[in-house]
């Protein structure tokens, strides 16, 4: 971090972000061997945080639950693309990134880095926990050989990954609301069948990540759904309350959704606005 770069971090208004510390690479590391020696456990999240949307403020605040101080690795202008490498430089330049990741309330430290992973900055603080964003698996950590090597554990933190850098843009560049679709998905009975759709949630989800996912089952079904994390809700249906499609359509509108996409459980669907719904 230079010395002007500092300066600049320096003269922030006074009131306008808690005092999170912005640090080098070797204030870093001096910092983490002195919460090490108190006992504390030391948690480090990294990434580019280019333009910062919901899905990276759950993976910090998850990241900190980890442990008792979070570090957050900033990749610098150079090193700042997306993760695994796809996508374009950094477009916000790092001083206003740092700022902005400084202002979280989870965040206790920001370390800028340059290099493409964080193996260096892992070498350097040491931490317990190495905590990386649901994209990953344990297995695909870039740093996770070094971590284990430093005495630390890899932990997959933050909720799906359904939101992108690349939607915001494209969603502010479009100047529109991306319209909700709702999306029903119609699978009945028996126990095995539902068990057998379940992974077309993912799918669907992975697809339309804006939708609001609804499933029509047959009430003695129903349990194995309940609090299902992709599902907004789950319409409870009575094979004694009507015959075919008529009645499930009657259930899906009932619930108030008049318009969307009506699935079965094999991922076919069509459109509910044409009266279509297949079982």
């Amino acid at each position: 971090m230079s010395l002007a770069a500092r300066d600049r971090l320096a003269r922030r208004p006074r009131g306008a972000v808690r005092a999170a510390a912005l640090l080098g690479p070797d204030e870093a590391a001096a910092l983490a061997a002195r919460l090490r020696a108190e006992g504390k456990r030391i948690v480090l999240a990294n990434g580019c945080f280019d333009l910062l949307h919901v899905g990276h403020v759950r993976y910090l605040a998850a990241a900190r639950q980890l442990g008792d101080v979070l570090f957050v690795g900033l990749n610098g202008d150079a090193s700042g693309r997306a993760p695994q490498g796809a996508g374009p430089p950094a477009r916000c330049r790092w001083p206003k990134r740092a700022e902005i990741l400084a202002a979280l309330q989870c965040v206790d430290h920001v370390v800028l880095f340059d290099e493409e992973t964080a193996d260096g900055l892992v070498r350097r603080l040491r931490p317990h926990v190495h905590a990386k964003g649901t994209d990953y698996a344990l297995t695909t950590v870039p740093e996770r050989q070094t971590v284990q090597a430093a005495g630390g554990s890899v932990a997959i933190a933050g909720d799906p990954k359904t939101h992108a850098t690349r939607d915001l843009i494209r969603l502010v560049s479009s100047g529109l609301e991306v319209p909700r679709v709702n999306i029903a998905i119609v699978k009945l009975s028996s126990l095995g069948d539902v068990i057998h759709a379940l992974p077309v949630l993912g799918a669907l989800r992975a697809a339309r990540p804006e939708a609001r996912l609804t499933w029509i089952v047959e009430l003695r079904e129903s349990a194995i759904l309940r609090d299902h994390p992709e599902l907004h809700a789950v319409i409870r249906w009575t094979r004694g309350a009507g015959a075919g499609c008529s009645s499930r359509r009657a259930a899906w509108r009932g619930s108030g959704r008049t318009s969307g996409i009506c699935a079965d459980g094999c991922g076919r669907h069509a459109s509910t606005s044409r009266s279509t719904c297949r079982g």
